[in-house]
């Protein structure tokens, strides 16, 4: 049997609300961050190891308002 998992990290953002209402033939995990904290390795690992997808679509990110987007840090 083919594995057919996909986990999606991101998927509470823009891009990831709208993939969640494609249609596929893969069972795709859209992880809370609850679930998957990318800034925590051991849990990432974890989750990542529990499902045993086929692909890993990262997209999540640290997001700032507009307004500060242009200043140098």
């Amino acid at each position: 049997m083919k594995n057919k998992k996909v986990i999606f990290t991101g998927g509470s953002g823009r891009f990831g609300k709208v993939l969640k209402k494609i249609k596929t033939g893969y069972k795709v995990f859209f992880p809370k961050k609850k679930q998957l904290d990318i800034t925590n390795y051991k849990k990432s690992f974890n989750y990542i190891k529990k499902i045993r997808p086929k692909f890993l679509i990262h997209a999540a990110a640290l997001s700032r308002p507009m307004s500060i987007h242009d200043k140098k840090y």
